[in-house]
């Protein structure tokens, strides 16, 4: 099972909460879609190493479709800020 956590350090991208938090909400949605049901949860250590966090696991078939949404936010993010 992986989480977006997961996804975003085998894409090389750092998991900041700006980031995680909106593809973790688009790979809830999607999933939700695909499979009638919400994602699994796991305990399992916060990012920054701290104490504890249910995070949302999927499986391994959700990995293309969660880099998608990473690349997607992360592109949409980088044209929001050519605006400024």
């Amino acid at each position: 099972m992986i989480t977006i956590v997961d996804v975003m350090r085998d894409e090389g991208y750092e998991p900041l909460p700006e980031v995680t938090w909106p593809v973790g909400n688009m790979a809830r949605e999607y999933y939700e879609q695909q499979c009638g049901e919400l994602p699994f949860k796991q305990l399992r250590t916060k990012t920054n190493g701290h104490g504890s966090h249910c995070f949302a696991v999927y499986p391994e078939w959700m990995r293309e479709p969660i880099t998608r949404m990473i690349r997607q936010f992360k592109t949409e993010a980088a044209r929001q800020m050519e605006l400024f």
